[in-house]
């Protein structure tokens, strides 16, 4: 009886190992701007932002396709424009309910 053990191939990513790619870029962009806000308060939202999109430019300009750190990459964008979406439609409801005090 033999056993074959095959570790993963380099060119196709499971599914498990690119979640723990794009939790991994969420958590970057949150520790930046965790950082970076409790050091410098309001400026600190706007050095995260621009430090998170020096980081996705760099990364889409200097990373070859179909990498981990590309997907690093798309997830700092993602988290960067869904938090801001989310953020805006936020500001929006608590702005439209405040209305009629």
């Amino acid at each position: 009886m033999k056993i074959n053990i095959k570790f993963g191939d380099k060119k196709k990513n499971g599914f498990l190992d690119k979640v723990i790619w794009i939790l991994l870029g969420i958590f970057m962009t949150s520790l930046v701007f965790t950082l970076l806000i409790e050091q410098f308060g309001k400026i600190g939202i706007y050095l995260g932002l621009l430090i998170s999109a020096l980081l996705v430019f760099v990364g889409f300009y200097q990373i070859k396709k179909g990498t981990r750190l590309r997907l690093i990459t798309w997830s700092i964008l993602v988290t960067i424009i869904s938090c801001s979406i989310l953020f805006s439609v936020l500001l929006y409801l608590v702005e439209t309910s405040l209305e009629g005090f």
